[in-house]
């Protein structure tokens, strides 16, 4: 393929002859997608990656290309336009800006019936987007980093699950141990970056699991360490804490300092079912907000009326029992619904257990965004509290018919691991 940027700067900046054969300046192999594929397939990829152009084929053969404008120009307000607006900023000011469209496309996305999965990457990809860009505009201040290394993100980022309502979590993979100057370096970066998504809407860590922290700023060697001391000498504060840690992803730098770590850990937790017992019995501590006679237990966070978390009650506990199923088969993926369809492929799951598992989190999600949804459009700020009253008949009941089912996996977990 050869775009009118592909001809601006690898012929015309570069002084290329224009004599030269074209196919010296053409991105060989380029992405491409199935003419059957989704428009949103389309549009995750060419944010991810930043792509403008992609072919489409059919059966191997080319049959046209989709371009950013297309998709941009059948919706005002879009995700994809609101990546390419970011990456074209040069302030954290300018940033701001952006980040005050965020209500109202993710309202947008919900309204429009979008799938929660896909919901849940593209508002992951935006945080991604506006990371990247910090990330970006700090190397420009500072200078060319002087070590190799990888910006990660943990948790519901690194699952690519995101909603409206989220903190940061992240930290720094180095190449090696850094020298003084060059430990000072990462610690201005860090410092650039974490405050920069803390003015854009993410709210710093409460358990300061950021790259501010130095803790979580250290050389491949050394968050080695860290996972060696989760898993041989587990407790349950510790276990607690590290489970965030096997929910990692890289949004920028060296890809493979993160492969490295992941390929460890998860190798090393397969390994210890010690501590995957430690990591069970803290899964068990998330139970879905049933009560006798499976009525709903509501909760209060202090500043609103009562509801059912769904976000600590609701998802976190299927969360939690799928990792445990990614530890158990050295899983890397971190995003929930990957890991349901590679650990039924390995036989892990059976299939009606895996299909179940997904539905819940599915309803679970989705009644917990077109709250959110509801929430922001009417001024408010999103929660993850959602008080039962406000669902009709049938979604109660599709509701507790979701719960049970994690109450039933939980059950077996404890069974496996024999958790009393």
């Amino acid at each position: 393929i050869v775009t009118d940027k592909d001809l601006r700067q690898r012929v015309l900046a570069a002084g290329v002859n224009s004599n030269e054969p074209i196919a010296r300046v053409m991105t060989e192999k380029p992405e491409s997608l199935d003419a059957d594929a989704s428009s949103d397939a389309a549009l995750l990829l060419m944010m991810r990656e930043n792509y403008h152009h992609l072919p489409i084929v059919e059966e191997g053969r080319p049959t046209g290309l989709v371009t950013a404008g297309d998709i941009l120009r059948s919706q005002s307000e879009h995700p994809l336009r609101l990546v390419r607006d970011i990456h074209k900023k040069n302030t954290v000011e300018q940033l701001v800006v952006m980040s005050r469209r965020l209500p109202s496309l993710f309202e947008r996305m919900v309204n429009l019936g979008r799938d929660v999965r896909q919901i849940g990457c593209m508002v992951t990809l935006i945080t991604d987007a506006f990371t990247v860009r910090l990330l970006q505009l700090a190397e420009k201040e500072l200078g060319p980093p002087p070590l190799s290394y990888a910006w990660i993100v943990f948790g519901s980022q690194a699952r690519e699950e995101q909603t409206a309502r989220t903190d940061q979590d992240n930290g720094i993979i180095l190449e090696r141990e850094p020298e003084d100057t060059e430990a000072e370096y990462f610690s201005k970066l860090s410092e650039s970056v974490c405050d920069g998504l803390d003015r854009l809407g993410y709210v710093y860590c409460p358990g300061e699991v950021m790259a501010l922290n130095s803790r979580w700023r250290v050389s491949l060697d050394k968050w080695k360490r860290h996972f060696d001391g989760w898993i041989d000498e587990p407790e349950p504060k510790s276990v607690m804490h590290s489970s965030i840690f096997f929910d990692m992803r890289c949004v920028h730098g060296a890809t493979e300092l993160v492969d490295q770590l992941l390929e460890y850990a998860t190798e090393r937790a397969k390994s210890n079912r010690i501590f995957r017992r430690f990591m069970a019995t803290n899964v068990l501590t998330h139970r879905p907000p049933l009560g006798f006679f499976r009525r709903f237990v509501q909760e209060d966070d202090g500043s609103q009326s009562e509801g059912l978390n769904l976000k600590h009650r609701g998802i976190v506990p299927i969360t939690d029992l799928v990792r445990m199923r990614a530890l158990e088969g050295g899983i890397q993926s971190a995003n929930t619904f990957s890991r349901i369809e590679q650990a039924a492929a390995a036989g892990m799951m059976n299939e009606q257990d895996a299909d179940s598992l997904r539905d819940a989190l599915i309803l679970i999600n989705r009644i917990r965004l077109e709250h959110q949804a509801e929430q922001m459009a009417a001024g408010q700020k999103p929660s993850n509290f959602v008080p039962p009253d406000e669902l009709s008949p049938l979604m109660r009941r599709n509701l507790k018919a979701a719960f049970m089912l994690v109450v039933e996996a939980q059950n077996a977990l404890a069974h496996r691991y024999q958790i009393h």
